[in-house]
């Protein structure tokens, strides 16, 4: 939750912080974002800051966190 926390004001440093250097992302679906993305710079400059230019007035809204041992 805290990802999402400083995700919400834009704080990319905070989020960095959050994630392990060996993370992976993965967005499902067929737009123009999807794909998979190794480590967070990657996140960052592939998905993170394309979100408006994408969806253009993105906002987030969370409803639920689903999480296992190593997956969220």
């Amino acid at each position: 939750m805290s990802a999402y926390a400083a995700f919400g004001p834009k704080d990319m440093e905070s989020l960095a912080k959050l994630n392990h250097p060996d993370c992976k992302y993965e967005m499902h679906a067929r737009h123009a974002l999807s794909g998979k993305y190794e480590e967070f710079p990657n996140f960052l400059k592939g998905v993170l800051s394309r979100l408006n230019e994408a969806w253009p007035g993105f906002t987030q809204s969370i409803d639920k966190v689903v999480s296992n041992e190593t997956n969220v």
